[in-house]
């Protein structure tokens, strides 16, 4: 069940329904309840901890929809949440739906939307006032428990990453996090596949998330290029690691590596058949990198 495209004409076929049977302008009521279901208790994924919120929406006319947390993964400022949404007339449970949402936090903590997984369209800005309010509500309950990483919060956008930064990324075995395109704003060029935006979290500067991509949709599977980004935008990037070379030339292959010390000098070394250069960037403090 797509659920913001039937939650919205649900509202509206008892919006209809109930100007005919009242006068009154509040048509639908809104509750939200915090609920303690231990049957329905789930152990949250992804360095998140145990949730058993719920939300009701009641919908008039004998509908409601409850919203049972089954399970949240934390991907940076995004929560992957997924629910058992149970819908009932007149008290009768009438069916029962497992849907995800992306939730979106900016830098605040503060819920900026929510998409049904799949879709594009924001359901903050499609649903009644009311059941707006419940899903913020919600959402707010939701960044409490699982904390949405923040630079008070954590040094690094993923705290498995710490500086002094030097490795070299192997193909066979890099899992890679994935998030929503339209997420970051400016990284849509930065990505080879826009169903499937992968990225590396490298550690955070100041308020200035790091992440790595890979630009492996090409003549050239290893290249990566390294992105800051500050207020949701996408402010640099830097091609950073990976192999190139003039196309049936593959002696003269250029093999470029990275590392971060831990004053954040990030130091760029390529290899030539017969060379070798090493330049050395920082990061500005709105997000540029700029060559030393």
């Amino acid at each position: 069940m797509q659920t913001s495209k039937k939650v919205i004409m649900s509202f509206l076929l008892f919006f209809l329904i109930g100007c005919k049977k009242s006068n009154t302008s509040e048509i639908i009521n809104i509750n939200v309840k915090d609920s303690v279901k231990t049957q329905n208790s789930t152990k949250v994924n992804d360095n998140s901890k145990e949730q058993s919120d719920s939300f009701v929406i009641s919908c008039g006319s004998g509908c409601a929809m409850t919203y049972n947390l089954k399970n949240v993964k934390d991907l940076g400022n995004i929560k992957e949440v997924r629910f058992e949404v149970e819908t009932y007339i007149d008290e009768v449970l009438s069916e029962t739906n497992d849907e995800t949402y992306l939730f979106y936090y900016n830098q605040s903590n503060q819920i900026e939307k929510i998409q049904h997984k799949g879709e594009k369209e924001n359901i903050l800005e499609n649903l009644l006032p009311n059941a707006v309010n419940s899903f913020k509500n919600f959402a707010g309950k939701l960044v409490n428990d699982t904390k949405i990483n923040t630079v008070q919060d954590t040094k690094s956008i993923n705290n498995n990453e710490k500086l002094p930064y030097n490795k070299t990324i192997n193909l066979k075995t890099i899992k890679y996090n994935v998030l929503d395109s339209g997420y970051f704003k400016g990284i849509t060029k930065f990505i080879c596949d826009s169903n499937n935006p992968r990225y590396l979290p490298l550690p955070q500067k100041d308020d200035i998330e790091v992440i790595l991509v890979p630009q492996d949709c090409g003549d050239f599977p290893y290249r990566f290029y390294l992105l800051t980004i500050k207020n949701n935008n996408v402010i640099g990037n830097l091609y950073v690691e990976g192999e190139w070379h003039e196309p049936d030339d593959e002696e003269n292959t250029e093999v470029s590596s990275f590392s971060i010390d831990k004053n954040y000098n990030i130091k760029v070394e390529t290899k030539f058949l017969d060379s070798f250069k090493s330049d050395i960037y920082k990061i500005s403090d709105n997000g540029k990198i700029i060559k030393q």
